[in-house]
C-alpha cells in the first residue's frame, strides 16, 4: 500500500496500518503516479479540486485508489469516483471503517458514499427491462461494442461484484477478469468501474 497527501494525515495512517498484520505500507509520496507500486494507494484530499491527482494515479490499472477526505461533499465524491477512484471515505469514519475500506478496494470492491449509492450509482441491473425498456435498449446498444464475455463481466461489475466474485461466477482467473475489464473500459472510453456505474445510471435516466 502507498499513501499520498498531507504529512500529518499520512503519519496517522502509517500508525493505523502498522497495527494491522495483513496490511503492509510500501511507500508514501507526493501524488505522483510512480508511488502506485502497491495494490492500494490511499490519497488524502481536502480540496474540491482533487480529482486530477486521482486521475493520474488511476491510470495505473494495477492498483486501486482510495480517497480519504475531510470533506462531506457529494459532488467531490462523484468527481473523484468518475476520475477512477475505487472508493471515497470520510476521514472521521473511524479507524475500523478506514481499514475495512482499504481491504475492500484491494479485492476489487467499489465504495461509494451511501447517499450516492441511494441515488442509484451502484444499485444497477442490466437484466430488468420491465422497469425501463428504453433504458435497457440504450444499455444494450452501448455494450454492443463489447465481446460476449466482456458483457458478462460488465454486467457483474454493474451488479456490484468484486473481481474475485466475478472470477468465481464465470469460472475465470482474476487476471482474466482484469483483462476483460481493461478492454471494456477502453472500448467504452471510461476510466473504471465507478465510471461504468455512472454511465449506466445516466442511460437509465435517458441522459
Amino acid at each position: 500500500m502507498s499513501l499520498v497527501g498531507d504529512e500529518i494525515v499520512v503519519a496517522g495512517l502509517q500508525r493505523l496500518i502498522s497495527a494491522e498484520e495483513d496490511l503492509e505500507l510500501l511507500d508514501h509520496g507526493d501524488g505522483r503516479a510512480d508511488v502506485c507500486d502497491a495494490d492500494v494507494v490511499v490519497v488524502s484530499i481536502d480540496e474540491p479540486s482533487g480529482e486530477p491527482a486521482v486521475r493520474g494515479l488511476a491510470e495505473n490499472e494495477a492498483c486501486a485508489v482510495l480517497v480519504l477526505s475531510a470533506l462531506d461533499d457529494d459532488a467531490l465524491a462523484a468527481r473523484v469516483l468518475a476520475a477512477g477512484a475505487s472508493g471515497y471515505v470520510l476521514r472521521d469514519s473511524g479507524a475500523t471503517a478506514v481499514v475495512n475500506a482499504i481491504r475492500a478496494v484491494a479485492t476489487g470492491s467499489v465504495l461509494v458514499p451511501r447517499r450516492l449509492a441511494g441515488r442509484g450509482a451502484l444499485a444497477l441491473t442490466l437484466d430488468d427491462p420491465a422497469e425501463d425498456r428504453g433504458a435497457a435498449e440504450r444499455i444494450e446498444q452501448t455494450l454492443a461494442v463489447l465481446s460476449d464475455r466482456e458483457r458478462d463481466v460488465v454486467r457483474l461489475v454493474a451488479d456490484g461484484r468484486s473481481n474475485g466474485e466475478i472470477a468465481q461466477a464465470l469460472h475465470l482467473s482474476e487476471s482474466t477478469v482484469k483483462t476483460h475489464l481493461s478492454n471494456s473500459y477502453a472500448k467504452l472510453e471510461i476510466s473504471g468501474r465507478v465510471a461504468l456505474a455512472l454511465l449506466i445510471t445516466d442511460m437509465h435516466r435517458g441522459a
